[in-house]
Formats: C-alpha cells, sequence, structure tokens
C-alpha cells in the first residue's frame, strides 16, 4: 500500500454486526472504540472512531498495541468481503504494522483494508489509519489462514461474518 496516495472516498454498501466484549467493536465493553465495520465498495472494510483515555499509551498518545488491534480487527474483517469462498474461519498467521505519525486521543481516526490475494488456505490483506487531513497514521499488511476448530465436521455451512443493513446513523461515504 502505498502510504502517500490518496484515497477516494467509496461508497458504503452494508456493515458487519457487532461483537459484544470486544476492544476495538464490543457493544458492552466500557473501554472499547465503538468501531462499526463498514462493508465498501472496491473489496474494502472502513470504520471510524475516536480513542480516547482508555486507549492512551503516553501523553495522550493512542497506544500502538490498540493501533495493532485495530488493524487486525480491519483486515480480518476484510476477508469477509472478497468474491472467493470463505470455508473455514480466519486467523492472524502474520502482521507487520508500521507507525507511521502519532495518532493523539480525541481526534476522529479512519480505517481501511483489503485483500490484495488469496494463495490456497493464506489471505494477504493490507489496511491503513488515517486522519481527518487524509494523512496515513498507521499501516499494516497482514497474512490470515484457514483453520479447523473443533467440531468442524458437524458445523455444516461456515458463516464468517454476520451482515446487518445500514440505517441513518451509519455514513454513505468514508
Amino acid at each position: 500500500m502505498n502510504s502517500e496516495k490518496e484515497r477516494r472516498p467509496l461508497k458504503v454498501l452494508r456493515k458487519y454486526h457487532r461483537g459484544t466484549y470486544g476492544i476495538v467493536n464490543g457493544t458492552e465493553n466500557p473501554s472499547t472504540l465503538n468501531c462499526t465495520f463498514y462493508i465498501m465498495e472496491a473489496g474494502y472494510v472502513g470504520t471510524r472512531f475516536v480513542p480516547g483515555k482508555f486507549h492512551e499509551g503516553h501523553g495522550s498518545m493512542m497506544h500502538g498495541g490498540v493501533i495493532g488491534a485495530v488493524l487486525d480487527e480491519l483486515m480480518g474483517f476484510s476477508t469477509g468481503n472478497v468474491e472467493l469462498p470463505v470455508e473455514k474461519p480466519l486467523v492472524t498467521a502474520e502482521m507487520t504494522v508500521k507507525y507511521k505519525r502519532p495518532i493523539p486521543t480525541g481526534i476522529e481516526v479512519k480505517g481501511f483494508a483489503r485483500v490484495v490475494r488469496q494463495e490456497g488456505r493464506r489471505f494477504y490483506t493490507e489496511g491503513h489509519l488515517e486522519g481527518a487531513d487524509g494523512k496515513v497514521l498507521a499501516m499494516a499488511t497482514g497474512v490470515f489462514v484457514a483453520v479447523d476448530v473443533a467440531g468442524d465436521d458437524k458445523a455444516g455451512t461456515y458463516k464468517p461474518f454476520a451482515e446487518e443493513e445500514l440505517d441513518e446513523k451509519d455514513p454513505k461515504i468514508l
């Protein structure tokens, strides 16, 4: 991903159902970033959030581990927005994060990710976080691998992510 290329706004199509207790998108976690992950055109997944004091590392800056968690979630969700069959759960096998600029708490941040290719059971992804000015704050690449889990032989058809329709508070473009 070219970190300084201007990204055009993308149309939001649907959204993924939010989890319950996750630090990134949990609905019942008081420390959550409160992210909703949006299914977008061109194979992208996007989100927007405002990091708060719970997400601070040092000097009113977002903690690097939390930045990594957001990028991991974005890239993971992007594996559900491809035209390729996903028959088993995908887990992070490898992730590299490049921190380009400090992310202050209290500002809106947007994030985007997509699958760049698939080889067998491996999905290669890229993602980034950007500020209101469009400058890249952090970027990542990842490899997600399809794995067997206990009970897979009885699970039937695997449904990787539950989706929801957009409502009036959701953005139309990101």
